[in-house]
């Protein structure tokens, strides 16, 4: 255990440290605040819902929002109980507010995998661009220095498993209601 988290460890300082410049130190914090509480999935999801023509769409990702916060901040996280890396390795100057919450597994990467899923599987244009975004938001946690890479894998794990249930929920909700 104590060799797979020295490997955590030099990729999260590589990625910290190796990577670190200015443009990076700009766009990281603003990509992850993106992402607090899901908020640019949540405000995705509204968009989809209020067009008849993606209205599951976007239900679907709301489900899928709501399984990975229950998933992974109120479940996983709470058992694990991981410390992040910038409170066991503090930093100078960290680039955002040190969140208090446990490290594993990732709920910004989770939440969004879980939207940007979704969106993949059932979207015909820009699908690509969801997991992009859902990549670079991963990304920029691990640049802030706030989770670990088996965070981040972690929570793209858990946020598909997320997008698949919800994707089950609602179509079998659907169908039921058709038939009635």
């Amino acid at each position: 255990m104590e060799f797979l988290h020295s490997i955590d460890k030099s990729i999260v300082d590589f990625v910290h440290y190796g990577l670190q410049n200015s443009l990076f130190d700009f766009l990281m914090p603003k990509i992850t605040a993106l992402g607090e509480a899901g908020i640019i999935w949540i405000v995705i999801s509204l968009i989809l819902i209020a067009t008849k023509k993606h209205r599951k769409t976007g239900i679907t990702c709301l489900v899928a929002l709501f399984l990975s916060l229950l998933f992974t901040d109120l479940s996983i996280k709470q058992i694990v109980q991981r410390p992040r890396p910038i409170t066991a390795y503090p930093i100078e100057n960290s680039l955002i507010k040190i969140p208090t919450s446990y490290s594993f597994p990732s709920g910004h990467t989770s939440s969004s995998f879980a939207a940007a899923w979704v969106l993949y599987r059932i979207m015909d244009k820009y699908k690509l661009c969801y997991l992009a975004l859902a990549g670079i938001m991963a990304f920029s946690r691990m640049y802030l220095y706030v989770h670990y890479l088996s965070d981040v894998v972690g929570g793209i794990v858990v946020g598909i498993i997320s997008a698949t249930l919800a994707m089950i929920i609602v179509n079998k909700y659907v169908k039921r209601r058709n038939q009635l």
